[in-house]
């Protein structure tokens, strides 16, 4: 089912360049000079060759104020999916 949630995106900068095909991994902050790299993670922070994490805490506590400015509550199943998707993209 769809929510609107609209904080699981990619969120890039003005004037990021993407290639064509780029994949953006969900909660990924893109910023800097020249293209992005083809293929960027989520929960990275940058993606202009020198990327680096954003953390996990960080990426929920901004997904609770999106969803509270669309008056909507973050759930505990979001929380969970965000979780599962730190546990893929970083494996222990």
């Amino acid at each position: 089912y769809w929510r609107d949630w609209s904080s699981d995106v990619c969120s890039s900068d003005l004037n990021t360049m993407f290639g064509t095909g780029t994949v953006c991994g969900t909660h990924a902050n893109v910023f800097g000079a020249g293209y992005t790299t083809p293929e960027i993670p989520s929960f990275a922070w940058g993606a202009t060759g020198d990327s680096r994490v954003y953390p996990l805490k960080k990426a929920v506590a901004v997904a609770r104020t999106v969803m509270h400015r669309r008056n909507k509550e973050l759930l505990d199943e979001e929380i969970l999916l965000m979780n599962e998707e730190w546990s893929r993209t970083f494996p222990s």
